[in-house]
């Protein structure tokens, strides 16, 4: 007896609404960081959700804010720095550490789509 071929389809969705721009963009981030398995750490995070709403973290009264905000030192804010233009995260543009424009958030309208496929001799099997 041969068995029919079942193909099944799901979709989740999960929706949620954020009043803090510096909330969104730290789970923006930690999406990016759990998806690229990059261990990114919580203040990691939340430098690079400052320079995503700032537009930079250079210069000292840009740190001074994001220390007001968020804890940490500025030696500390420049280990950071250098960890995530390393990830290929941060970039410098001209004098400016800014956003890699790859990993750009836009907070006005964020859908992320996770494809995650599971490679099973040879071939391909993507739970649907």
């Amino acid at each position: 007896m041969e068995i029919p071929y079942l193909c099944i389809q799901m979709k989740l969705g999960i929706g949620k609404i954020y009043k803090d721009e510096f909330k969104l963009a730290i789970v923006y981030y930690g999406i990016i960081s759990a998806y690229g398995d990059l261990n990114l750490t919580p203040k990691e995070l939340q430098v690079l959700a400052y320079v995503a709403i700032r537009g930079t973290i250079t210069g000292t009264k840009k740190k001074r804010e994001f220390i007001r905000l968020f804890g940490g030192t500025i030696p500390s804010i420049g280990n950071m720095i250098c960890n995530l233009k390393q990830k290929g995260l941060l970039i410098r543009k001209g004098p400016y550490v800014m956003i890699n424009p790859a990993v750009a958030m836009k907070p006005e309208d964020i859908e992320i789509n996770i494809n995650l496929k599971l490679e099973n001799n040879g071939s391909e099997s993507t739970g649907e």
